[in-house]
């Protein structure tokens, strides 16, 4: 295997991977967006993306990492699970067709991502909250366009108890993000906060009268899990195995709780803390008390 065909297929393949990975609400996966992204969830793209993993998983397939290092193998098996991933997302759980809160990660869960980040509101920030409220009614559209006939009642129920607090909090985002933007982005807030929520509540609207038109079923079944489980996951266990191993861990911990029991029965039960100042200072003086005792054992 060459290192620089490898090397080429990871960097051809993060670069598009930036631009066209959903929000999630996981902050693990979460990527930095280059400064062209401006995503959408038509089903045309959602085809043109597929296509494009095909590519990606024809050129993974054909390269032979067997004899390479055991670093490079690992970066080839790295490189496979995020494109299957990308399958694992799309073509399985299909949350973009079956799951509401997907667009809700779309449009709130992309604010979040902006106001999380540790700098100050520069122009170019500031400009990005504006696009990215902006894109709110897209998204709810595309969305509504994308779960009809497809949408899962219990995902659709949840999500409306996530979103159901949406106009104050979008509210207050707005009062308080006000005075730190560039003055421009400043001047569209009120409008373009007002155009999201309107979004939301069409959205919202939406969901409620088609609860009872929607599926029940939500289940990707067995042979869809051993696939993630394989290829995702990179996990060499069945789901059986995994149950076993979980059942098995269960017990362990039950039997070790007993034992704690057991061995403190005789000592008085702790106290609750009458708040969550008092407990944060016992949390502090144990940890105190620990450091010193280790410190003592160590020197």
């Amino acid at each position: 295997m060459s290192n620089n065909e490898l090397d080429q297929l990871a960097k051809d393949f993060w670069e598009w991977r930036f631009l066209t990975q959903p929000v999630i609400s996981d902050d693990i996966p979460r990527v930095d967006r280059p400064a062209s992204w401006d995503p959408d969830w038509l089903y045309e793209t959602v085809l043109a993306q597929r296509q494009q993993v095909e590519e990606f998983e024809k050129r993974w397939k054909a390269i032979d990492a067997s004899s390479s290092p055991i670093s490079s193998q690992v970066d080839y098996r790295l490189i496979g699970s995020a494109i299957a991933r990308f399958r694992w997302e799309t073509d399985v759980l299909r949350s973009w067709q079956c799951n509401p809160r997907f667009y809700v990660y779309q449009t709130l869960g992309s604010l979040f991502e902006i106001l999380l980040k540790n700098k100050p509101f520069d122009e170019t920030r500031s400009n990005e909250v504006i696009k990215c409220l902006k894109r709110f009614r897209r998204f709810v559209e595309q969305g509504i366009q994308n779960l009809t006939g497809h949408c899962v009642r219990p995902f659709a129920i949840a999500t409306l108890e996530v979103i159901k607090d949406f106009r104050s909090q979008l509210t207050t985002v707005a009062s308080e993000l006000k005075p730190l933007l560039f003055k421009n982005s400043a001047d569209q807030l009120d409008e373009t906060i007002g155009e999201a929520i309107a979004a939301l509540e069409i959205f919202t609207l939406w969901l409620n009268d088609n609860l009872s038109t929607m599926t029940e079923g939500s289940a990707c079944g067995r042979d869809a899990y051993v696939y993630f489980l394989k290829n995702v996951a990179l996990i060499p266990y069945t789901p059986e195995q995994l149950l076993a191993m979980g059942k098995q861990e269960w017990e362990r911990s039950m039997t070790f709780e007993a034992f704690a029991h057991n061995r403190a029965i005789n000592s008085p039960a702790l106290s609750i803390f009458s708040d969550e100042l008092t407990q944060m200072a016992a949390e502090e003086n144990d940890e105190r008390k620990f450091g010193n005792s280790w410190k003592t054992t160590t020197s």
